[in-house]
Formats: structure tokens, sequence, C-alpha cells
């Protein structure tokens, strides 16, 4: 794939500082153009409008990071989502060069020359995005039959179903953790690919999120330790706009089965109430998931202020989920004890805590 250029720190801050009125005006322009008239048919105003906002936010977290590979992975996803809809990719070209005369109105000359460079990149590498539209291979490599069973229950919505799977098979794979890692992961992104290739409805997608939610809550509970151990307190902490927390109930689920007390709180851009928590219940352990890379960069925010601002957080961070294992490399963030990408990885993380 491309190896985008990445714009310098001093225009990243810069495209910061006017990424609100970049975004509006790009939007107010947008739907009053026949351009976008499909895009707008497809996921309305509304939709459309977050659609801009996450490339946005992905751009930054890309940009923040040096990651060419998480640029490509997104384009590569959007492209697919729209053909997949039956809207012409033509209307990326379009929408790029909007971009462009937006980002050449509200940043200084020298900065918007070098995001804009990565956008006319965008544009030339319009006919790869447009061609190369298949899915990433499927999760389903292993078990296939067993998890192919567990997808047909979540999308019929047949939760009777999916709890014979889970009764069946639960117990056999030695820990919730590996039937989480080997099973239900899998079988989730699974149910994303389905979304994403227009099969199933978003509802349907929360539909059978939720359904594993409860199932998992059923039959993994009943193993919680009978004391706590030292009375170590743990806070789980997931960005408050994440729609899917299914990875941080799982760790939640853990935690609580190893004796600990748990809190599950959530992130957003000012940190005091977390900090008055924090300062509070002096937690040993802070675990932040995210499922979307666009958070990555609140994360690190959030990272830097536990070590270094006062009064400085002396237990232990760990960081993991999706977001940042969907590229390789992956994403890996600095000052924290443990960053992984599965839950049997934490589990063992945690036996030597």
């Amino acid at each position: 794939m491309n190896k985008f250029s990445i714009p310098t720190y001093r225009s990243i801050q810069d495209y910061k500082d006017q990424q609100w009125p970049i975004l509006i005006w790009i939007f107010e322009y947008l739907v009053t153009t026949s351009e976008a008239k499909l895009m707008i048919e497809t996921f309305s105003e509304e939709g459309l409008y977050d659609q801009l906002a996450y490339h946005q936010k992905l751009l930054l977290s890309a940009c923040d990071f040096n990651s060419s590979p998480l640029l490509n992975d997104y384009m590569s996803w959007r492209y697919r989502l729209a053909i997949s809809r039956g809207i012409d990719p033509k209307y990326f070209i379009f929408e790029n060069h909007l971009w462009i005369k937006a980002i050449q109105a509200y940043l200084f000359e020298g900065y918007s020359s070098e995001f804009n460079a990565l956008y006319y990149e965008f544009i030339d590498s319009h006919q790869e995005f447009s061609t190369s539209t298949s899915l990433p291979p499927s999760a389903l490599s292993e078990n296939t039959l067993l998890k192919e069973e567990l997808v047909q229950a979540l999308i019929h919505t047949d939760e009777n179903s999916a709890a014979h799977i889970f009764a069946d098979h639960f117990y056999h794979f030695g820990a919730p953790t590996d039937f989480f890692d080997t099973v239900i992961k899998p079988t989730m992104i699974e149910i994303g690919r389905l979304w994403e290739n227009n099969t199933i409805s978003v509802a349907t997608e929360h539909v059978a999120t939720a359904m594993i939610e409860r199932l998992w809550n059923r039959f993994s509970n009943h193993d919680t330790e009978d004391t706590f151990l030292n009375h170590r307190v743990a806070f789980v902490i997931t960005p408050d706009a994440q729609l899917h927390k299914l990875g941080s109930k799982m760790v939640s689920s853990l935690l609580t089965q190893r004796g600990w007390k748990v809190a599950n709180m959530g992130l957003h851009e000012s940190f005091k109430e977390l900090f008055e928590a924090i300062g509070e219940f002096r937690p040993d352990l802070i675990i932040l998931s995210a499922t979307m890379a666009i958070y990555i960069p609140l994360i690190q925010k959030f990272v830097l202020a536990l070590r270094f601002d006062e009064p400085v957080y002396e237990g232990k961070i760990v960081v993991g989920g999706q977001a940042f294992y969907r590229t390789f490399p992956p994403i890996l963030m600095e000052n924290v004890d443990f960053q992984g990408e599965s839950l049997k990885e934490l589990d063992e993380y945690l036996s030597h805590f």
C-alpha cells in the first residue's frame, strides 16, 4: 500500500486549531451539491457529517502517530463502505478537493501545503482504492464451523441458539479468556465485516453485541474469587463517545473474576472528574480500552496527564483494544506498563501483578 507523507508537527498543530471551521465549511458546502446527493440519501445528512468528523479525527490520529498504515486502512474501509452501497467512488475525488480548498482557506500557506500534499496523494491513490475493495481476510480461519454458527445465531437474533453454543463450548477452552479470544472476538469482527459489506444493518450489529454481552455475563461470572486480593482496585476506562464497549466489559469481567474491585469509567476531553476519582479511590491499576483509532490521541493525552501532571499517578497503566492493532505495525503507546492485543495476554499480566 501507499506510504503517505505525514505533515510536520507545526502543520498538525495549526490544523488542530482550525479543525472545526474546516469541518463545518466542508459539510455546509457538501449538502448543497449534487455530488453528495447519494451519500446523503444513503447515510442522511447527520451520517454524512459523522463521516466527515470521523475522517478528520482519523487523519489527526494517523498524523500524531506518523502512521501511513492507519491512513491506508481507513481509506480502504471508506471506499468499501461506499461501493458496497452503490455509491460512485468518484465522490471521494470531489470531497478530497473540497478538503484541499478548505485547508487552503483556513491554514497558513506553508502548513496548508503540507496537508494538501497528503490530500493530493489520496487523489493519486483513488484508482487503487477503487479497485481494491475486497474485505480483509475473514477472522473465521480456525474453528470455522463453530464461529459461523454463532454468527448466524447473532445476525438472526436467535439468542437461544447462541446460548446453546456457549453452553456446549464455553468450558471446553480451558479459560473464559481463551473462549473470548478464539470464538467471540473473531465472531464480532465478522459481524463488523458483514455490516461494512452492507449484508446486515447497523441495528443488527448492535443487537448482536448486546446478545454477546448478556451471554458472557451469564456464563463467566460464576467463577469470582471468594475474597478480594488485598482489596485491589482497578479502573477500566473507555472513551465516552465509543458506542461499542464489549471489550472493556470483558476486561471488567476478567478483573472481577480475579478478585479485583472494578469501576468502569468514561473518558472525555476534560479529565477533571477522572482525576478526582483517582485521587479518592487510588486505584492500583488503570486499564484504557479503545476499539476505534480516532480515540488513540485522547488516550495518549490522558496517559501523559497521569504520568506527568500533579499529582502524578504511581499505579500501573495498561492499554489495549482493536484500535491499536488494526495495522501492521501496531500503534504502540509510551509511558504505559503493559499493552496487549488479547484478553489472554492481559490475564497473564494480571497473574504476575
